[in-house]
């Protein structure tokens, strides 16, 4: 299943060229005779071997024949995935007739996309822990190649995936395509404000205050406006109460985020756009996700991993016999894979960045912390590390909701506050990845054996957990 759905993503990414593919070739004298071939399997061979572990992970496809030859001749206990961020190079391996394998039923495994994010999140949601994988770089990549893909070894080696149980009495949907929310007491809540900067015109408001559940402390938003807009009616129904303040844009998205900052006084907050949609399944992890203590969990997980002892010590926050003693909310920020849904809202956007869209909305602030670039934001000066969440994630409805005029003239503010550089354009083209295929990753992400072992031995937290990556460096 889990192969599966990863080859519908890359089928999905590979065929689209953006701009003209320029690649150097791949360096033929490191494989250039069946024996230097043979000798680079022998060698992958002896250390999969030593290493004992059922995943190997061969970083760049090449040409394809060292791929090829993996293929044919790993034990069977042991997966391959070959990881590659160039993914011309697939294109032409392909052409060259090889890596035939991976359009045929098997368990060896491709992931192919430009972005680092999109491979992290995709393998880490197929449930591909490091610890268990055997990493090695391909001998015919070019120098650049070669860097770039050490960098994402170290960012896979370094994140820890860790489990976090719901409190029991408090609600998870299972559908996370699900309208409706639900209820959190809120003895049980961490303070959370929803802070939206907002135009007049913007499509869809009323519908974006329905959203809000009720366990939320309230709504506060900065109008792209001299003063509070008749627009403001719509928030009327909003289940919590709402504050308006006003100020213009002027090409300057941070200082309109830093104004929401600014009129906030809970201890969380949730930045959200006009156009982007929480589902009733991610609503629900905010409190689980509040609650957590994931440096304990991380320190627990590495405790785990030296011993080579209970995985169960990789930290279930919320279960009671982890939960005690320990510092809530430790993590400064959790950043959610954006889906931007186009067509009948079933497809997502994906390849070059387009997926996974990692957004830093759910912050913790400190003192310190900011948004700078005005446009872009980057957060600086979170109270802690920050996490990904990996079975969970925020809609964003623009090519949905917007026609191509609309859409151009909100893409031209963007322009503007980047001083003209960067360009953003519309294209019909990119590649698009069915929403179900990101809804089944999602539901079983989690790393391998940490659904068994990771409950603390308490059968009733299992279907009540959510999945998040620690970043390396953050911690």
């Amino acid at each position: 299943m889990i192969r599966d759905l990863l080859h519908a993503y890359t089928a999905a990414v590979l065929p689209f060229r953006l701009g003209a593919a320029v690649l150097p070739a791949a360096e033929p004298q490191a494989l250039q005779t069946q024996a230097m071939l043979a000798g680079r399997v022998r060698q992958a061979l002896r250390v999969a071997e030593r290493a004992g572990r059922p995943h190997f992970l061969l970083l760049g496809a090449g040409d394809g024949l060292l791929a090829d030859a993996l293929a044919d001749t790993l034990p069977d206990g042991v997966t391959m995935t070959v990881v590659e961020l160039q993914p011309e190079r697939v294109r032409q391996a392909m052409q060259q007739g090889r890596l035939g394998w991976w359009q045929r039923a098997g368990r060896h495994r491709l992931v192919a996309d430009a972005s680092p994010w999109a491979v992290l999140v995709l393998l880490a949601q197929a449930g591909l822990d490091p610890r268990a994988a055997t990493m090695m770089l391909h001998p015919q990549l070019p120098e650049d190649e070669r860097e770039s893909l050490r960098r994402w070894q170290r960012l896979f080696a370094g994140a820890h995936a860790v489990f976090c149980c719901a409190d029991h009495q408090l609600g998870h949907a299972a559908d996370n395509e699900s309208g409706h929310t639900a209820g959190h007491p809120l003895s049980h809540t961490a303070s959370l404000t929803l802070g939206l900067i907002v135009h007049p015109d913007e499509p869809g408001l009323e519908d974006f205050f329905a959203q809000v559940p009720a366990w939320l402390h309230e709504v506060v938003v900065v109008w792209d406006a001299p003063q509070v807009p008749a627009a403001a009616a719509v928030s009327a129904a909003c289940a919590v109460p709402v504050r308006h303040s006003a100020r213009p844009l002027e090409g300057d998205f941070a200082a309109q985020r830093n104004s929401v900052l600014a009129l906030c006084n809970t201890e969380w907050i949730l930045f959200l756009d006009g156009d982007e949609r929480l589902p009733a399944g991610t609503w629900n992890a905010l409190p689980v996700l509040m609650k957590a203590d994931f440096r304990r969990a991380v320190s627990q997980r590495n405790e785990a991993a030296e011993t080579e002892q209970a995985v169960h010590a990789a930290g279930q926050a919320s279960c009671p016999e982890c939960r005690s003693g320990m510092e809530a909310g430790s993590v400064g920020g959790f950043a959610f894979p954006r889906w931007t849904r186009v067509g009948d809202a079933q497809t997502c956007r994906a390849g070059f960045g387009l997926w996974p869209d990692m957004q830093l909305r759910l912050l913790r602030p400190g003192t310190q912390t900011r948004f700078e670039n005005k446009v872009h934001e980057a957060v600086r000066g979170l109270s802690g590390p920050v996490a990904v969440m990996l079975t969970g994630h925020m809609d964003h409805f623009s090519h949905v909701w917007k026609d191509p005029q609309t859409l151009a003239g909100r893409l031209s503010v963007f322009d503007d506050a980047a001083g003209r550089t960067g360009m953003h354009r519309l294209n019909e083209e990119y590649p698009g990845v069915p929403c179900a295929v990101l809804r089944a990753l999602e539901k079983d992400a989690g790393p391998i054996g940490a659904t068994e072992h990771g409950t603390g031995g308490d059968p009733a937290c299992k279907p009540d957990r959510e999945v998040c990556l620690v970043l390396p460096g953050t911690v």
